[in-house]
């Protein structure tokens, strides 16, 4: 049969099905450009078998047959779609990082119970379902003990409520400045602006003139929202 002789006039309508044809025995030179239509062909007769070229039909078991499958990204993921290359560039988006200034802003009074110092740092997170870490490295002066007090404890919140997940900093002896490191993570917290403060105590009686980043050394909270 020479090429571009089959039109659709050569053909009733509805009357060819897939049998009629062997599995890859038509090319697109055998069919005059434009000559078939839909309605020449048996509806849901032809098959991926009787058509030559691969047929993507599904990804994952998500099906939309002559149609597109939309990739969603999720939290912490960018897609990159590029139709002229036919390629989908999929890769995890970079955590944002927050920086507090300076920490030497308050000399502070610590007693037995849990009390803020000061906010030192806001920020605003872009996901609600991101954790954020929140680091802290500074040298501290524990200020002149009293009334039996034996140290003071540092901690890190944000929005004033503590983490489950952190890890405390302490200084054991009166009128010391001693370099202290500070950890805490926080899961569920809302998109948008949060505040983060060091709250301290006493184990027993007080701690007069509690300083942060004595002397100004540069000590620094920084916050990192993970993708």
């Amino acid at each position: 049969m020479p090429n571009n002789t089959i039109s659709s006039s050569k053909v009733l309508d509805g009357s060819l099905i897939g049998a009629d044809i062997a599995d890859n025995s038509i090319a697109g030179v055998d069919i005059l450009d434009n000559s078939i239509a839909g309605a020449d062909i048996l509806d849901n007769s032809i098959s991926a078998a009787d058509i030559g070229p691969n047929i993507l039909s599904s990804i994952d078991g998500v099906s939309n047959d002559g149609g597109n499958l939309d990739l969603v990204a999720g939290p912490g993921i960018a897609l990159t779609p590029d139709d002229v290359s036919n390629t989908i560039t999929i890769r995890s988006a970079p955590p944002a990082y927050f920086v507090s200034s300076f920490l030497n802003t308050v000399s502070f009074n610590a007693t037995t119970t849990w009390t803020k110092i000061d906010d030192y740092l806001t920020f605003t997170k872009a996901s609600p379902t991101s954790p954020v870490e929140a680091y802290f490295n500074s040298r501290i002066f524990s200020g002149t003990f009293g009334g039996g007090a034996i140290g003071v404890r540092f901690a890190i919140r944000i929005d004033d409520l503590e983490s489950g997940l952190s890890s405390e900093g302490a200084i054991t002896a009166s009128g010391a400045t001693q370099f202290t490191s500070m950890f805490s993570a926080f899961t569920g917290l809302a998109a948008g602006p949060h505040t983060v403060s060091i709250w301290a105590r006493t184990s027993l009686g007080t701690s007069t003139g509690v300083l942060l980043d004595s002397g100004g050394w540069g000590g620094r909270i920084v916050v990192k929202e993970a993708p």
